[in-house]
């Protein structure tokens, strides 16, 4: 009898499956994901493609709609939230697309109008001219047919439609892939795509520009970890470091001949700069370091854009996992030259991306500017532990490591601990900032910010405003501590937990599970908390047999006792009464487990 109860939901599994009725696209698990080229229109769309991305445009007519249909079979009924990735050519008509749903009885389920701002570039849009979201009922299971109408406007640019139920899946970057097949689903084959790791050294500081400005940046003590030159002649740095940027890239095939190429062994990573090509195909997110810049922006608008590419999941560009961002004076060293307060900005900007890549203007390097790149870049060697780690969720979750929201650009998180938000307008002194649910802490000097509020906040031209969330815990790499000591910073206020990651930074070893990883947990109440470190797990050569740390506990009161393992710590703990701090030097063997409690 059990085996009957397998083999009748199986039977039945296999029965639908062969039984659905033909249809351009499905719905998989709440997801309908539609590529509009398949249409194949009569007349009054076009193909058309860049180096980014294929879409459909539309042409004028005089006396016809200019529509164009695909057919849906939905399996699953309920509310799907509509998306529409479209652009529109500069001086085209102002009238807008009309999207339309009809079930299999010809009924019309869902008619809206879609805006779509006057951009040439592509964008997620999913509001109608009311300025509402776009809901789709599907009563039932059935094929619908899905419409866009141009109403013979020219210029109407359509790349992608999404539905999704109940809104659960919005689309990012480019989307999901086209549903044409009911029996796969379009969110695993996402989360399957392949990602690699850039070097180690790659999350240093990486810059371009001429001999002098090299001489000048390497005597003021810059470390530079990779270095171009628009000679092409790398005699100042190790070969090892030297970096191919190219400027234009056609497609994959070339961007992955260079990738290729930029490997001295099968076994090292590869790494180069090249712009982005081939959004829809999920190739791209295995090629690091990728750009895009728009030739018709310059100065602070310039730098806005750059960082919605980033940010912004609307934007096409958002899902490249290393994405860098590059200024108008980008790999043309002899073009515009930025004033101190746009370099000082895009320094600050550069140093919160993924990779952080400086681009020298041919004007020699002034004092104020060289003290900018100075101090971020030995920020970004502090930082280092914090963003290598991410690498991991990049690689196994397929989460980069800055995200953002639509709803409040210029600004985005740099992991789930920091809120960074640069500065985008000339001569501002202040800014509003969104900060999400919790309490958070400025970077900076500590000011506390209640969370789910915007604030107004200071912008002093020589800091990017940088804010840490309560419950984070941060590790450093301080140039002053000896041999592989960190510090561990914990922002009280909450409860939080942090994985550090480390491997070797050269090889793909770490595909064969070569690498370690290190959990720490941070639990409080109002009379205790915990600070846990676990056992370090894997490993790979080299790694030391003792781990060293300085655990510092931001905004802690003094407690009046505190334990490891059971054993009071006397003596091994010093706590600043003026920045509120607890500080604890701290050794222990890689393989064990040791728990902290704090009594107040």
């Amino acid at each position: 009898m059990k085996i009957l109860y397998i083999i009748l939901p199986l039977s039945f599994l296999i029965a639908s499956c062969t039984s659905l009725p033909e249809s351009d696209f499905y719905e998989v698990e709440g997801v309908v994901s539609i590529n509009p080229s398949v249409a194949l229109p009569t007349g009054g769309w076009l193909a058309s493609q860049t180096q980014l991305y294929s879409y459909l445009i539309s042409e004028k007519l005089e006396n016809r709609s200019g529509s164009i249909s695909m057919s849906a079979y939905f399996q699953t009924p309920g509310s799907y939230e509509f998306w529409l990735l479209a652009g529109r050519e500069q001086g085209a008509s102002d009238r807008h697309p009309i999207i339309q749903i009809t079930d299999n009885q010809g009924i019309i389920i869902s008619r809206s109008r879609v805006e779509i701002p006057d951009h040439e570039r592509l964008r997620w849009l999913n509001r109608d001219s009311d300025g509402l979201p776009i809901i789709v009922d599907a009563d039932r299971p059935g094929v619908y047919t899905i419409s866009v109408e141009s109403g013979g406007a020219e210029g109407i640019k359509i790349g992608r439609l999404h539905m999704s139920l109940n809104g659960e899946n919005p689309p990012r970057g480019m989307g999901l892939i086209p549903t044409s097949n009911p029996r796969v689903d379009p969110t695993a084959v996402k989360r399957d795509h392949y990602v690699e790791i850039p070097p180690a050294s790659a999350f240093g500081l990486i810059a371009g520009g001429n001999s002098d400005q090299y001489n000048s940046l390497t005597e003021a003590g810059i470390h530079i970890s990779h270095w171009w030159d628009q000679s092409g002649y790398y005699e100042h740095v190790d070969s090892i470091h030297n970096l191919n940027v190219i400027d234009f890239a056609e497609d994959i095939e070339d961007l992955s001949d260079l990738f290729q190429f930029s490997k001295s062994d099968d076994n090292l990573r590869g790494f180069f700069l090249a712009n982005a090509v081939e959004l829809n195909n999920a190739e791209i997110k295995r090629y690091p370091a990728l750009w895009f810049r728009d030739s018709e922006l310059t100065g602070f608008d310039q730098l806005k854009r750059q960082i919605a590419y980033l940010s912004d999941p609307a934007e096409p560009l958002y899902e490249i996992p290393y994405f860098t961002a590059m200024p108008e004076w980008g790999l043309s060293f002899d073009s515009m030259t930025p004033n101190d307060e746009l370099m000082k900005r895009w320094i600050q900007f550069s140093a919160f991306n993924t990779l952080m890549t400086v681009t020298l203007p041919s004007a020699e390097i002034n004092e104020r500017v060289l003290d900018q790149l100075k101090f971020y870049s030995s920020l970004r060697t502090e930082l280092f532990p914090y963003i290598y780690s991410y690498t991991l969720r990049s690689r196994t979750a397929r989460v980069k490591h800055v995200t953002g929201t639509t709803n409040h650009p210029n600004q985005f998180l740099f992991g789930h601990e920091l809120l960074v938000a640069p500065v985008v307008e000339e001569g501002a002194e202040d800014r509003f900032v969104w900060f999400p649910d919790g309490i958070w802490y400025s970077y900076w000097d500590g000011e506390r910010f209640d969370g789910g509020q915007t604030w107004a906040v200071n912008t002093p031209i020589d800091r990017i405003p940088v804010f840490v969330r309560a419950g984070s815990i941060i590790p450093i790499a301080k140039k002053e501590r000896d041999g592989d000591e960190l510090d561990i910073v914990i922002y009280t206020g909450s409860s939080g937990t942090f994985r550090l990651y480390k491997d070797d930074g050269e090889t793909l070893n770490y595909w064969q599970g070569v690498f370690s990883t290190t959990a720490f947990r941070y639990f409080e109440q109002p009379s205790y908390a915990t600070f846990t470190i676990g056992a370090r797990v894997r490993g790979f050569e080299g790694q030391p047999d003792e781990v060293s740390y300085r655990l510092r506990f931001k905004f802690m009161e003094s407690p009046n006792e505190i334990t490891v393992n059971g054993e009071e710590l006397n003596g091994q703990w010093f706590w600043n009464e003026e920045s509120r701090e607890v500080v604890i030097p701290w050794t222990q063997p890689a393989n064990v487990r040791s728990e902290f409690r704090f009594e107040f």
